[in-house]
């Protein structure tokens, strides 16, 4: 990634990317928290998936709003 694509977005696709990665670095400290054993796997269930499932959906999610923030204009 280079800063200076970065800083030439506009201020709503900026906020995409920012939010994006924010929520994938989110999903990568809750999979090494599960790992670890620091979260308790019933704290993750969400609508009956699994965590694992739960915590790829969240990391989905982000790098999907990174790549539409960096999309063509």
């Amino acid at each position: 990634m280079n800063l200076r694509q970065f800083t030439d977005l506009s201020g709503f696709r900026r906020v995409l990317v920012l939010s994006g990665l924010v929520i994938l670095l989110a999903a990568t400290c809750l999979f090494f928290a599960r790992l670890a054993g620091m979260v308790p796997g019933e704290l993750l269930d969400v609508f009956g998936q699994n965590e694992l499932r739960t915590i790829a959906g969240l990391a989905v999610v982000g790098c999907l709003m990174a790549a539409i923030g960096y999309g063509p204009s």
